[in-house]
């Protein structure tokens, strides 16, 4: 409460003082004055409605209201009437009015709502606006008018503090998610001895090769806010994943096609880029490769990632695979049919090891109507070899290095 809401109320129970406080018997003036005192006992912070105070006097509801109106008339009359400054009611009337010229609002409406908010909001707003509208307004219309008016405000207020906390209930779970996703990345981030703490300021991060932009890719650019830049991406996967790790906290900075790995295969050197690097708040920094669960899978990019393997260990980095949303302990943990593994694994080891084509995969898979993310999870746990595309599968993998940084960690911790 503000000095003049205080004001306020000292002023109005000044205007309640009965002229006859030791009469013997009670006049009907003095049982209006009580009637008002209970319908707006601010001491107390009691505020019986009419119905509570029928029930204590013997009257209808109807004729308490009555005699809640005419009492706040007459105050208002005699206000009018009178001159003195001195006259309790004249001096209610006269600084409702000045409090509320001083907003210079011309809706009186929204002044009563501002007297109330700024001065008496401690108190039931609906209260206070009943008793400044029989101050202010003559006729009933208008009284009623501005009770209505506090009401659909309180309505709206309503609204927007229930749509406030619905947005704040949402962000928080929103801030969860990512706090969750956040640590599942972090989880599955393989890191080796060596860790370097990059200079960030003095690195130049931009791609070191343009993404493709063939039409039988899901490609683009996306705004970056940190990085201040547009980063490109070449397929949905790799979209999931710039917007992931826009929201994680920890993440300070990240490029994309960030450096060019050579590799020697087969006597042949070839080339690589992964997708991404991400530096972290502490500048430390991991590289990316974005693959969906067949590519993870396929034997010609775990060759690529032996070679980042390779290229992490030696620089410092670490090393995250990923299908932009989802990690490869996922696919890990997928079940399948015991009886599909067995006769993959009687086939593939005729004639002494042999190698398994599309036509004859097909024709197992449905036999026993499986899926194909139970050929993913059956090649990775048993160690055999796959090519997509062609397809072509065989027990022979000599991809050793990918299974022991990778598979066997994840087979090890579901043991």
């Amino acid at each position: 409460m503000t000095p003049i809401g205080q004001y306020f109320i000292d002023v109005f129970y000044g205007t309640l003082i009965t002229s006859r406080p030791n009469a013997k018997k009670k006049s009907k003036k003095d049982r209006n004055i009580e009637i008002l005192r209970k319908c707006y006992d601010f001491d107390k912070s009691s505020f019986l409605d009419f119905t509570d105070i029928a029930f204590e006097y013997n009257l209808t509801k109807e004729r308490i209201r009555q005699i809640h109106d005419s009492s706040l008339q007459k105050i208002v009359a005699s206000g009018s009437i009178n001159s003195k400054d001195t006259i309790p009611s004249i001096k209610l009337i006269n600084f409702t009015k000045k409090t509320f010229d001083k907003h210079k609002i011309n809706n009186d409406n929204i002044q009563v709502i501002l007297f109330w908010k700024e001065n008496l909001p401690e108190f039931p707003g609906e209260i206070v606006t009943r008793l400044l509208s029989h101050l202010i307004f003559e006729k009933k219309e208008e009284r009623v008018a501005i009770i209505n008016q506090f009401k659909r405000w309180r309505t709206s207020e309503f609204k927007k503090k229930r749509k406030a906390e619905q947005n704040k209930f949402r962000r928080e779970g929103e801030l969860k998610l990512i706090n969750q996703n956040q640590q599942e990345a972090l989880r599955n981030v393989i890191w080796f001895d060596k860790r370097t703490k990059w200079k960030l300021d003095s690195i130049k991060l931009t791609p070191k090769r343009q993404v493709n932009t063939d039409s039988d890719f899901i490609s683009g650019t996306i705004e970056s806010k940190k990085c201040g830049r547009d980063i490109q991406y070449e397929s949905g996967l790799e979209l999931d994943f710039i917007n992931n790790i826009e929201q994680f906290p920890i993440v300070k900075t990240y490029v994309e096609q960030p450096v060019t790995i050579e590799y020697i295969f087969n006597g042949k050197s070839h080339i690589y880029t992964p997708d991404f690097a991400v530096f972290l708040n502490n500048n430390q920094g991991v590289l990316v490769e974005v693959k969906d669960f067949t590519g993870m899978v396929d034997a010609i990019v775990q060759r690529k990632i032996e070679a980042l393997i390779d290229y992490c260990q030696k620089h410092g980095f670490g090393l995250l695979l990923t299908t932009g949303k989802d990690y490869i302990d996922k696919l890990m943990c997928h079940t399948y049919n015991k009886d599909f593994e067995e006769e993959l694994r009687r086939r593939l080891q005729e004639k002494g090891g042999r190698t398994m084509f599309f036509k004859e995969f097909k024709m197992i898979r449905e036999q026993y109507n499986a899926v194909w993310i139970e050929l993913l999870v059956i090649v990775l746990k048993n160690d055999w070899c796959l090519y997509p595309m062609p397809f072509k599968l065989t027990m022979r993998n000599n991809r050793q290095k990918f299974r022991k940084t990778i598979v066997t960690p994840i087979l090890n911790k579901y043991k």
